[in-house]
C-alpha cells in the first residue's frame, strides 16, 4: 500500500470536507475521520476506501495513481467478524515493518492486517500464503500490467510485507512458468542486464543474446541496461563481453554493447553513398571484420544505416546480407547478418527466432520466453503479423501447439498484451 503522510491527508481531505465536496454524509464523516486521525499521529497508514473514490491532488501520490487513492468496489464482502478483531492480536500478525491498515465501510473504520485485506479482494483466497497454488491469479495480475505498473506492484509488495516479490515468486513457482513470470516481472533494464550476464556465462548462444540486446533496444534503453548491469554486478557489461569473447566476435560485440546511437530520422545521403561503397569494398575483399565496416555498423544511427544499405542495394544490385553469405557455415558471418537484420528490420529477426524455437525438435523454451517477454511491450504486433505472413499460422496457435499449462497461458496472455 502507498503510505500517505499526515500533512498530505489533512491537506487533501480536510479542505474538500470544508467545501462540501464529498457527495454523501458517509464520505464526509470518513474525510473528517481521516483528517483527525492524521492530526492525532497516524502518520503513515495505508488508506483503503471501500465503495468510494476520494480525489486526491497531492503531488507524490498523484504521480502514481492520478486522482484516486484506492477503490474497492462496494460489492466486496467485508465480514463483521473481521471488524471485531482485537488490535493486540492484529499487531502480532502484521509482518515486520508493515503498518496497520484502515478500512472504511460506510462510516466505520476498522484496523485490518494487510493479509486480511488481500484475502478478500476479488474473492481470492489468502494471496500471501497461496502464491504456489494460484497461478491463474498471478497471470491475471502480472500479465496485463505494463512495466511502470509492475514496478509499482513490486514496490507496494515490499512496503506491505517487507519482502521481495521476485524472491517469493522464485520460491513458489517452477520450471518454464517460473522463468517467464520472473523475466516479465523484472524492470526492462534489469531484465536486459540479467539476460546479458547469463549470456556471458554460457558456452554457446551468448553472442546472439548480447547482439540482440545491443541492436534492438533504443539508445536510452541500452544505456539504462548498462547502468543496471553496473548496479547489479559491480562491473561493466563491456568488460564482461570483452572477457568472454575473442577475435572477430569481440571486435563486433564490444562496440555494439557500448553504442549510443543517434535516434533521429535525419539522413545524410552523400555520406550514405560513400559508406555504401566502403561496405562493398570491404565485403568484396572478404574483410568482414575490418574496422571501417564495424565502425559503420556500430555507430551510425539506424536511419543513416538504412540509407547506406539501400544505396548498397541500388549501386551494386544485391542486398548486403546476400553478399555476406559467402560461407553459410561461418558463425561470425551468421552473427554479422543477424546484426544487420536486427538493426534494420527487427520484426523479421524475431520472427525467425520464434520460428526456429517453436519448430525445433524439442521446443527452445529459453529463446521463446526471451523473445515474448522482451518484445511484448515493444513490437509484438508486428512480429505476430510477420510470423503469420511467413508461416501461414497465427503465432498464438503455434505457441499453443508446442507449450502447455500455465506456461502456455502466460505466453498467450503476453502476446495478446501488445
Amino acid at each position: 500500500m502507498v503510505l500517505i503522510s499526515r500533512s498530505k491527508l489533512v491537506g487533501a481531505l480536510l479542505p474538500r470536507l470544508l467545501r462540501g465536496a464529498p457527495a454523501s454524509l458517509g464520505v464526509a464523516m470518513a474525510s473528517l475521520s481521516v483528517a483527525c486521525l492524521a492530526l492525532l499521529g497516524f502518520s503513515s497508514l495505508p488508506l483503503i476506501v471501500v465503495g468510494r473514490q476520494i480525489p486526491y491532488t497531492g503531488g507524490h501520490f498523484c504521480s502514481k495513481w492520478p486522482r484516486l487513492l484506492i477503490t474497492l468496489h462496494s460489492w466486496f464482502s467485508v465480514r463483521s467478524s473481521h471488524r471485531r478483531r482485537q488490535s493486540v492480536d492484529l499487531q502480532k500478525r502484521l509482518p515486520t515493518g508493515s503498518p496497520g491498515l484502515l478500512c472504511l465501510r460506510g462510516c466505520s473504520w476498522t484496523r485490518w492486517t494487510t493479509r486480511d485485506l488481500f484475502n478478500h479482494v476479488d474473492g481470492t483466497r489468502n494471496l500471501y500464503e497461496g502464491w504456489g497454488t494460484n497461478e491463474a491469479l498471478i497471470i491475471q495480475i502480472l500479465a496485463h500490467r505494463n512495466a511502470a505498473q509492475r514496478k509499482l506492484i513490486r514496490e507496494t509488495y515490499a512496503a506491505t510485507y517487507g519482502e521481495d516479490l521476485l524472491k517469493d515468486l522464485d520460491s513458489e513457482l517452477s520450471s518454464d512458468f517460473q522463468c517467464v513470470v520472473l523475466h516479465w516481472t523484472l524492470d526492462p533494464a534489469e531484465r536486459d542486464a540479467y539476460l546479458a550476464n547469463e549470456a556471458t556465462k554460457r558456452l554457446t548462444g551468448s553472442n546472439w543474446v548480447n547482439m540482440e540486446v545491443a541492436c534492438t533496444r533504443s539508445s536510452f534503453d541500452l544505456f539504462k541496461a548498462r547502468q543496471a548491469y553496473h548496479a547489479r554486478y559491480k562491473k561493466s557489461l563491456e568488460e564482461d563481453v570483452a572477457y568472454h569473447t575473442t577475435g572477430d566476435f569481440r571486435k563486433l560485440l564490444v562496440p555494439l554493447v557500448s553504442a549510443f546511437r543517434y535516434e533521429g530520422d535525419e539522413v545524410n545521403m552523400m555520406l550514405a553513398k560513400s559508406e555504401a561503397k566502403i561496405l562493398h569494398e570491404k565485403i568484396s575483399k572478404k574483410a568482414y571484420s575490418d574496422e571501417e565496416l564495424i565502425r559503420i555498423l556500430t555507430t551510425r544511427s539506424k536511419a543513416q544505416l538504412n540509407a547506406a544499405l539501400n544505396q548498397y542495394n541500388n549501386q551494386f544490385g544485391n542486398a548486403i546480407n546476400k553478399d555476406l553469405k559467402a560461407d553459410p557455415k561461418d558463425e561470425y558471418l551468421t552473427l554479422l547478418r543477424a546484426t544487420i537484420k536486427c538493426l534494420t528490420c527487427p520484426e523479421k529477426y524475431f520472427e525467425k527466432t520464434l520460428r526456429l524455437a517453436i519448430n525445433k525438435l524439442g521446443t527452445d523454451e529459453g529463446a521463446l520466453t526471451r523473445v515474448v517477454v522482451t518484445r511484448a511491450e515493444v513490437d509484438m504486433q508486428r512480429i505476430k503479423e510477420e510470423y503469420h505472413k511467413r508461416n501461414s499460422v497465427p503465432l498464438e496457435r503455434a505457441i499453443a501447439g508446442e507449450t502447455s499449462g500455465d506456461y502456455e497461458k502466460m505466453l498467450l496472455a503476453l502476446i495478446g498484451h501488445a
